[in-house]
């Protein structure tokens, strides 16, 4: 059996690196249930990999399921399903590269180039990550979502006590025996 080896890397966090080991007949949906064990993501997104030329441009674009609406539609692009197509339909060139997008409401991306082709090592149960270092998201990019989140909290609270005429008025102490 022969094996893929990929190097994942981040666009948010540029010390996260996962390095995998897949078998070249599975799936691209093989792939992304070994990403979604090994990277902290729920899992419940649409995602997709958009399979590369060498200079990171997207050419063919793997999803997780079928999007089309039953219209035939001219594109440039051509999408498939990820139960549908294996790696090795995909990867037919040296250093392949690939992006995987997950969640398109809140975006992470990761990029993911094919390293070396090699034959599987006995005993080894493939699919496996084989190098993990660092968190998807980087920190600064969670605090900064954080003081985002919080900023408008805040915004949208003091318009509200705006539109209600000033603070919020404590009202009577509750009653202790109301039963």
């Amino acid at each position: 059996m022969m094996i893929y080896k990929f190097r994942m890397l981040s666009e948010s966090n540029e010390e996260f690196i996962r390095d995998y080991e897949i078998s070249v007949s599975a799936s691209f949906r093989d792939f992304y249930t070994l990403i979604h064990e090994t990277v902290d993501l729920q899992g419940n997104e649409l995602s997709s990999f958009f399979v590369c030329d060498s200079e990171w441009n997207r050419r063919t674009e793997v999803t997780l399921m079928d999007m089309e609406d039953g219209e035939e539609e001219v594109s440039e692009s051509v999408r498939l399903v990820m139960d549908q197509v294996k790696l090795v339909d995909m990867m037919n060139e040296p250093r392949q590269r690939m992006i995987y997008e997950y969640d398109f409401l809140n975006p992470k991306t990761f990029y993911l180039e094919l390293k070396d082709t090699i034959k599987a090592t006995e005993g080894i149960n493939y699919p496996v990550c084989t190098f993990s270092v660092g968190e998807a998201i980087g920190k600064a990019a969670t605090e900064q979502e954080d003081e985002l989140f919080d900023e408008l909290e805040i915004t949208e609270l003091d318009k509200l006590l705006d539109d209600l005429g000033g603070e919020i008025q404590g009202g009577d102490e509750p009653e202790d025996n109301l039963f």
